[in-house]
């Protein structure tokens, strides 16, 4: 009696220790591998050409995949949340998005967390929705996730995911590209994380020379920022790279480090400073590029617990950062109180120079 219930008890150990050993084994030979560099399609592309006669507007924005609007918390940031509410409240915040982005009508527009088939968003496929809105824009898109499953949190698991950048432009693209970067989380945590990348696309400009706009959504969660370190690397040998072929840089987007000083004087600020936030790199700022940043408006808020305004912590992390030939007209953000998104849109209106 005593030897079978031994070899009961060992047997259902090895299903144990061999359930999460299957697991991992499948996900790693499902889980897509991208190459360093990969070419993307441009979608419905536009013919006009950019000016230096002309201003123009580019707007970022993290929708946060419709699912973390000002009700929602996050378990990342200390909340049990991994998904949208309901596919009611994620597709009205999407469509509420849009709306907004419709009535800004911006030339560029750099979007990050839009979720093409993912369990946190009740597959709404939100790059499609986006694409029959703007038919005057052309598209690229980019995947920067594709989770075969997300078992975390245990009791409620985010599920797979499919995800990615998104760039909209009133102007010809003629340049996609896929680039990965070198700051990424290791095996296995990467099979369920976001991988960082940017997404690079090129619009002529009638001088021959071109735009490289550079939509980015850097790393969050790596303890010490680390991983941020090794991709702000790779972002300054790109820039520098690409600065000296003489084209104009623009990058925008979700950079997950502090872009502001303003708030460091604050006490109330530094008491509440959560882990996930990281100053940026001081290299980036002694390249010569200039930074296009509100700081009057918070860009995100901490996904601890629903947003509470006046107690929950609110800083600046996305913005643009933009070559020596391009003047910055204005930068402007937009409080939208986080109503739909845990982040704030950013625009930046400016004009080539012709050097």
């Amino acid at each position: 009696m005593v030897r079978t219930m031994l070899k009961i008890i060992i047997g259902v150990l090895l299903i144990l220790i061999m359930i999460p050993v299957i697991f991992i084994g499948y996900v790693s030979w499902k889980n897509p591998v991208h190459k360093e560099v990969e070419v993307i399609d441009i979608t419905n592309n536009q013919p006009k050409k950019l000016s230096t006669d002309e201003e123009y507007t580019a707007l970022i924005f993290n929708l946060g995949y419709g699912g973390l609007d000002k009700k929602q918390e996050f378990f990342m940031d200390g909340g049990t949340s991994s998904r949208g509410e309901s596919e009611t409240i994620v597709f009205e915040n999407i469509q509420a998005m849009i709306s907004f982005l419709n009535n800004e009508d911006p030339d560029f527009m750099l979007l990050q967390e839009v979720d093409i088939r993912s369990s946190r968003s009740y597959d709404i496929n939100q790059y499609e929705l986006l694409q029959n809105r703007f038919q005057s824009y052309a598209s690229a898109f980019a995947y920067n996730y594709q989770a075969i499953w997300v078992p975390v949190p245990i009791l409620n698991p985010m599920g797979y995911a499919k995800s990615g950048l998104v760039t909209l432009s009133k102007y010809t693209m003629h340049h996609g590209l896929r680039r990965e970067l070198t700051g990424q989380e290791s095996w296995p945590v990467i099979l369920a994380d976001l991988d960082r990348i940017l997404l690079e696309t090129r619009i002529p400009v009638d001088n021959s020379r071109d735009v490289v706009l550079i939509n980015l959504h850097l790393s969050a969660y790596d303890e010490g920022g680390i991983l941020r370190k090794k991709q702000v690397e790779d972002l300054l040998k790109l820039i520098n790279e690409v600065y000296t072929q003489n084209e104009y840089v623009i990058l925008g987007g979700d950079w997950n480090q502090l872009l502001s000083t303003v708030q460091l004087e604050d006490p109330d600020f530094l008491e509440k400073w959560p882990e996930w936030l990281v100053p940026i790199a001081e290299s980036l700022g002694d390249t010569g590029y200039q930074w296009g940043v509100d700081e009057t408006v918070m860009t995100v808020r901490d996904l601890g617990t629903p947003y509470i305004p006046g107690e929950t912590f609110e800083t600046v992390i996305d913005g643009f950062l933009v070559s020596p030939n391009i003047k910055i007209i204005e930068v402007i953000g937009h409080n939208l109180g986080f109503e739909h998104s845990d982040h704030n849109p950013v625009t930046l209106k400016f004009q080539l120079i012709d050097q």
